[in-house]
């Protein structure tokens, strides 16, 4: 999922430019993401709501992104010692079943089927993706995704400088 220069290490989600940068392959992710989407669609996105990729058609993958990385976030922000982490986040709609995981911080992955799908084979369908795409995709944000789409200066505006 992610291709080296030079002799380097191949794999087919991104592409290392000028020996320092790793880009991202859109086609090849969203292959990658075909395998974990039928029936049904998977999502990967920013954990501020912003779809990177997806495969498979809801018709309302922006809408979907939104509102789950907003669950995710939102849990996280309130979690304590005692509720723990969150690993996995179930939503029932309109849609069907919704399964979310974070592949990496700031980067969360979404698996939708319909309501006849058994959450614990949802569930399973979702790992089975996060362990296919994890690897390359840390290749492509070593640090992460949570600065993915912010505009250059925006920390600092963020922090009032």
């Amino acid at each position: 999922i992610c291709s080296w220069g030079a002799g380097g290490v191949s794999t087919n989600l991104g592409a290392h430019m000028a020996d320092s940068a790793v880009i991202l392959k859109p086609d090849a992710l969203a292959k990658a993401l075909a395998v974990g989407a039928a029936p049904g669609a998977a999502l990967l996105m920013t954990s501020n709501g912003s779809l990177i990729s997806c495969a498979g058609t809801t018709g309302s993958e922006d809408l979907t992104a939104s509102v789950v990385s907003n669950a995710w976030v939102t849990y996280e922000m309130g979690a304590t010692q005692q509720t723990g982490t969150l690993e996995t986040l179930f939503v029932q709609c309109q849609l069907g079943r919704i399964a979310v995981v974070q592949v990496l911080p700031g980067l969360l992955l979404c698996v939708q089927a319909d309501s006849s799908l058994q959450l614990r084979l949802l569930e399973a369908k979702l790992q089975a993706l996060k362990s296919h795409i994890q690897e390359p995709l840390l290749q492509v944000f070593p640090q992460g995704a949570h600065h993915v789409n912010r505009p250059e200066g925006f920390d600092d505006i963020e922090q009032g400088q």
